[in-house]
């Protein structure tokens, strides 16, 4: 009986230190998990944090790259003339290949000026000149003949631009993903969908970068619109006079100029007629003599 007593009593403690290692056991366990939990959430917070770093470094990287690199593309209208119209021609075209710049089209047309200084020569040039050369070329065609009209125009593709290169370079990595899926892939509606997904991305680059490209083109050379105009007197500034004595002359220079011009259209005038002359005199001078003749029979 005692022997049974015994047993029972080792039997409780047993149990007993059973229920309290499983408590501690699973004390532990949790205990373990919240601080895995806890681990896991300073990890995500630390990569959060960093990545907000990352991403506000990449928007200052992009921001500083923005206002260094400035995207504008130069270009110019210019209007000259010239009583040397090929030798104007010539300076201009050999000006533009000494800067490493080149012609993308011209187009010459009219006559020679005569001796009467009419003339209807024109030429009309786009010209490419390196940008860092722009104003420098401006600034040479006051050597090439009288300048009646200078414009200039730039216009700021920066923003555009690297956009444009952002868009080109996320659908370059999602060209390279869709690559690496399609060697994976072994059902053929799958293949399929990704070809023609690839086929779109690649459009989609291959118009961005025929963008970028002419984009470069025009940054890197400016265009210049030129018209070249032969004349026999070149335009005079319109400069108002500072005194009475000057816009007296000025007004005394032109009444000259006119009544000269008036002797020379009168002249040629003249010239003109002449040939027409040989014929109407002699048969103004008929009709007069049958009318005076009729006149006298009339009286008789």
């Amino acid at each position: 009986m005692k022997g049974k007593k015994i047993t029972y009593i080792l039997i409780i403690i047993l149990l007993t230190i059973g229920i309290i290692g499983c408590g501690a056991s699973r004390d532990e366990s949790m205990e373990t998990k919240d601080m895995a939990q806890k681990e896991r959430a300073t990890e995500d917070t630390r990569k959060g944090k960093n990545l907000d770093i990352s991403l506000g470094s990449d928007q200052k990287n992009n921001k500083k790259k923005i206002e260094t690199q400035r995207k504008i593309i130069k270009s110019a209208h210019i209007e000259l003339e010239t009583k040397e119209f090929d030798k104007t021609i010539d300076a201009i075209l050999n000006r533009v290949g000494e800067m490493g710049g080149y012609v993308e089209s011209s187009n010459i047309e009219g006559n020679r000026m005569d001796n009467e200084g009419y003339n209807s020569r024109e030429a009309r040039f786009r010209l490419r000149v390196p940008s860092n050369k722009f104003d420098k070329f401006k600034n040479d065609f006051n050597d090439f003949g009288n300048v009646i009209t200078s414009q200039m125009n730039g216009q700021d593709i920066t923003g555009e631009y690297f956009d444009k290169e952002a868009k080109l370079e996320s659908l370059t990595i999602q060209q390279e993903r869709l690559l690496e899926i399609l060697k994976k892939a072994d059902k053929v509606e799958d293949i399929i969908k990704l070809e023609k997904e690839l086929t779109d991305v690649r459009y989609e680059i291959e118009n961005i970068t025929g963008t970028i490209k002419k984009w470069d083109n025009l940054i890197d050379y400016s265009t210049f619109e030129v018209s070249v105009y032969e004349v026999y007197q070149l335009t005079e500034s319109e400069e108002r006079a500072n005194s009475l004595g000057q816009r007296i002359s000025k007004g005394f220079k032109n009444s000259i100029k006119l009544l000269i011009d008036m002797a020379k259209d009168t002249v040629v005038a003249i010239a003109s007629i002449l040939p027409f002359m040989v014929i109407i005199v002699p048969i103004i001078l008929l009709l007069l003599y049958f009318i005076k003749r009729y006149n006298n029979n009339k009286k008789e």
